[in-house]
């Protein structure tokens, strides 16, 4: 893969630029957090929240 498909992966916008040779570049792409993914993961747990809290789970009674 090209140090822009690897980008593309993770989730960075079209006009990101690395000043790295291919070997950093994978470095630092695989090191890399996905934003798409944290959003992903961020929003199911605050779906998970409210659920629980709709329902009245873990309330103190």
């Amino acid at each position: 893969l090209t140090p822009r498909e690897l980008l593309r992966l993770q989730g960075f916008p079209e006009d990101f630029e690395l000043d790295s040779n291919y070997s950093q570049a994978r470095k630092l792409t695989g090191n890399a957090v996905p934003v798409p993914m944290v959003q992903s993961v961020i929003k199911e747990v605050v779906d998970v929240v409210k659920r629980t809290e709709v329902a009245g789970i873990g309330s103190k009674a």
